[in-house]
């Protein structure tokens, strides 16, 4: 199934959000001992759920041998309409004769314009790769936040190594109940559209919301706006 495709089997899924509140990623990782690295720039907050399984993982994945790079976490809704507008940019850039809404839908494959599926937004998302124990880096093929078909995390003309270190942090997420996004292999959910669809879900239970870590609240976007493009 193409990623355009997949996108419109995510919008059918409905969202019944559960309240789950944010936590630092951060503050359980140093609590339960975890090797991991993380960019400076990322807002290290994930909604309970998904923090704690999250934690199990990478614990999984240190007596594996790896260390956990994390590179996105949460991003605020005007963020994330920030980078969808700049990709769409970028295309029409290279594309001038495309209509607007082709823009918005190529620029869709790699960066969510549609709140509902922009997890990151919802505190739903993560994205990592990996790295060895001396902080090596580990080959996937292609860089984080590829911009081609090299992302697709079963793209077909990987090495034999590069397509096993894909599939060791897949089944590693998996086992607790986290899911990859197909077409980015280092982009990883829980509790969002993406998750409800691929473990056959009824509905999800996260919906983006404005979070401000200084306050500890949280703002949930209306229903009504989490389904059109930005």
């Amino acid at each position: 199934m193409n990623s355009k495709k997949f996108d419109q089997e995510l919008l059918k899924i409905t969202v019944k959000e559960n309240y789950d509140r944010m936590m630092n990623i951060i503050d359980l990782l140093h609590q339960a001992k975890i090797n991991y690295v993380i960019n400076d720039k990322a807002k290290p907050y994930l909604r309970k759920a998904f923090a704690l399984g999250f934690v199990k993982a990478c614990k999984d994945f240190n007596s594996k041998g790896y260390v956990v790079k994390i590179e996105s976490v949460y991003r605020d809704i005007n963020l994330q309409k920030e980078l969808f507008l700049g990709r769409c940019s970028a295309i029409q850039c290279n594309y001038p004769r495309k209509n607007i809404m082709k823009i918005k839908e190529m620029a869709n494959i790699f960066t969510a314009g549609i709140p509902i599926i922009a997890a990151h937004t919802a505190g739903a998302a993560i994205d990592i790769t990996l790295l060895d124990m001396n902080y090596n880096s580990i080959d996937f093929g292609c860089d984080y936040r590829n911009g081609t078909s090299k992302s697709h995390t079963n793209f077909k003309k990987l090495t034999k190594k590069q397509r096993d270190n894909r599939k060791i942090m897949v089944a590693t997420m998996y086992k607790y109940n986290i899911i990859n996004y197909p077409y980015e292999y280092w982009h990883f959910s829980y509790g969002d559209i993406c998750w409800a669809l691929l473990l056959k879900k009824k509905f999800s239970i996260y919906k983006p919301v404005e979070f401000d870590p200084a306050t500890n609240t949280s703002k949930y976007l209306p229903l009504k706006q989490c389904y059109n493009y930005f």
